[in-house]
């Protein structure tokens, strides 16, 4: 997991897709640009996602792209929600 203040949003890894409930598809594609500054588009995502980390229980909202290296990027929505 990555905690990126340079991320305006929290993505899920598609690579993960067989092994989340809910997933979606979004009203309106999004385009994002990613950090090699190639843009990407994202259709899907899954709303109020729970997971735990350090004994701690999280609800996050996220929206799925093929992230390669990591399986969550959490953005500045939830670290504003959480500071």
């Amino acid at each position: 997991m990555l905690v990126d203040s340079g991320s305006s949003t929290s993505f899920v890894s598609q690579h993960l897709l067989p092994h989340l409930q809910g997933v979606q598809s979004m009203p309106k594609s999004i385009k994002v640009v990613v950090a090699n500054g190639s843009e990407l588009w994202c259709t899907q995502e899954v709303l109020g996602r729970s997971w735990f980390a350090q004994g701690h229980v999280f609800s996050t909202n996220f929206r799925l792209l093929p992230l390669g290296s990591y399986d969550v990027i959490q953005g500045m929505d939830w670290l504003e929600y959480h500071s």
